[in-house]
């Protein structure tokens, strides 16, 4: 199913709040609310050991907004926050200052220090993530109307999928510039669950129906309406319609559908007291803004998500940690005063709401992928960090060799410049790295279908060595990327001390700094 494109009220629209706005001292008690514990055993002394542990984690903090640094939207799932990040936040960054689009997966550019916008359905963990000093807004919502938000919303994808045909339903891909929705967080869990579901539903209630028919029984009448309005009886199994039902017929009427108690989907209150809702939804929003969900760059966070479900200590620490956390962030709004929500955002982002609004686009660059949260990130700061240091170190070096009458590196037998050894050939593994991301979104894209469709296992095999070998393609490339850069960079630094000691000398008769 794709994901829908909000539409943006009018200019000048006014309010619409389906109930009255939330005073502000009222938002932050949302996620003590969230937050209430399930009675489930835990350890504590695991528990205080995986705190400990999550504070060592959490080396950086949203900061305040100060023009030059980036915004990352944390999208709460069902708080308007496609409407607010497409209306608002899009309008008011240009399309060159958007990060990759990163809803499926998280793409980050390391070379792009253009990308001053990022909005993906991420928790904090992802914070740990993104450049020092990155100013953060989000929309909350009432923890029991984001739970039925959720409900409906889960169940109106997966019905859409049910009803296609098998063949339609398994060559599934979004068309360009779009992603589709089971592949987003947490409805890449929750559509899929719901589809299983209310298949098996279906196939019962067709099953019983079929069984009713071979037996001669009277079957069920639906009560329909024609396109003028009025209303008729239908009834499958004899394969007839009535304007009036006749006294015999009434007791087989099928009463109205109950949208949350019926025999084709999973009812609400079954639903509630799933472990996937407990997990997923239930204190979802508490979770997110913590870093603590499934979703989580964090490798122990399911473990201490455990805990403060099961432990009133833990969830009365957390709750109190989420709360000082929220009081950084640049915004934090709500869905029920949406309006009021956009007014204070651009405010404290300093956008003008009468100015012109940019175009549509985001930049489609990304040299650091993470489909499989792998943290590939980290691993390029690293080996970014490591390249200036021995760039720095060959520096001293030079320096050092020529205060003792050396003579420094000779630079005239380098051969010619290969991939990385200049402007040209960092562009050409750059291109290198985005080739291989494209057919590694291809293969997972295969591999998701076949997955969906109940594929023989013989082709899941092979769609999986062939993702598998696509991903790896991908870290070779950006391997081979970082390489080159971090090689730039030292002989940048060896030419600039050989030719500050040339200056210096004379030798040769290369004065190759001088004017």
């Amino acid at each position: 199913m794709r994901r829908e494109r909000p539409r943006c009220p009018p200019a000048g629209a006014a309010p619409r709040s389906p109930r009255a706005p939330l005073p502000p001292l009222l938002l932050l008690p949302l996620l003590a609310l969230a937050l209430a514990p399930r009675p489930v055993a835990g350890d504590q002394q695991d528990c205080a050991s995986l705190l400990r542990d999550f504070y060592e984690f959490n080396q950086k903090e949203a900061v305040p907004f100060n023009v030059d640094n980036m915004v990352y939207f944390l999208h709460v799932p069902r708080t308007a926050g496609r409407t607010f990040h497409t209306c608002l936040l899009k309008q008011g960054v240009p399309a060159s200052k958007r990060c990759p689009k990163s809803y499926d997966h998280l793409r980050i550019d390391v070379g792009l220090p253009s990308c001053r916008l990022l909005s993906s359905h991420d928790d904090f963990s992802v914070v740990q993530q993104l450049p020092p000093g990155t100013a953060v807004v989000t929309q909350l919502r009432d923890p029991v109307d984001r739970f039925l938000s959720a409900y409906e919303f889960a169940i109106e994808v997966a019905s859409r999928q049910v009803k296609k045909p098998p063949n339609q339903a398994k060559n599934r891909t979004a068309t360009a510039g779009r992603t589709l929705t089971d592949e987003v967080w947490p409805w890449s869990h929750l559509v899929p669950f719901f589809v299983q579901d209310t298949r098996a539903r279906l196939a019962a209630a067709t099953a019983k129906a079929d069984a009713e028919k071979a037996a001669g029984g009277p079957g069920h009448w639906l009560q329909l309406a024609t396109e003028e309005g009025r209303t008729y009886y239908w009834n499958k199994a004899r394969n007839t319609s009535k304007w009036q039902l006749d006294e015999a017929d009434k007791p087989h009427l099928v009463p109205p559908l109950d949208p949350y108690n019926n025999p084709l989907t999973m009812p609400l209150a079954e639903f509630a007291a799933h472990p996937l809702a407990v997990d997923l939804v239930h204190n979802g929003e508490a979770f997110q803004v913590l870093g603590l969900t499934n979703y989580s760059h964090w490798p122990k966070a399911d473990a201490l998500r455990q805990c403060a479900i099961s432990d009133q200590g833990v969830a009365r620490e957390l709750s109190a940690y989420a709360k000082r956390r929220l009081a950084t962030f640049a915004h934090v709004g709500t869905t029920d005063a949406l309006f009021e929500s956009v007014e204070a955002c651009a405010g404290a982002l300093g956008m003008a709401l009468d100015a012109p609004a940019y175009a549509q686009g985001e930049a489609r660059r990304a040299n650091i992928e993470n489909p499989n949260r792998s943290l590939r990130y980290p691993e390029a700061i690293a080996r970014g960090e490591r390249a200036a240091a021995a760039a720095a170190a060959a520096h001293e070096k030079a320096a050092h060799d020529h205060g003792r009458g050396e003579e420094g590196p000779e630079f005239y037998d380098d051969g010619p410049p290969g991939p990385g050894g200049d402007a040209e050939g960092l562009h050409e593994l750059a291109g290198a790295v985005r080739a291989a991301a494209a057919r590694a979104d291809g293969a997972a894209a295969a591999w998701n279908a076949a997955v969906r469709s109940g594929a023989p296992q013989a082709e899941l095999r092979s769609l999986r060595l062939d993702l598998s070998r696509a991903r790896a393609e991908v870290a070779a490339a950006q391997d081979a990327l970082l390489a080159a850069r971090g090689e730039e960079a030292e002989k940048r630094a060896r030419e600039v001390a050989n030719a500050n000691k040339l200056i210096e000398t004379g030798g040769g008769g290369v004065f190759w700094g001088a004017d």
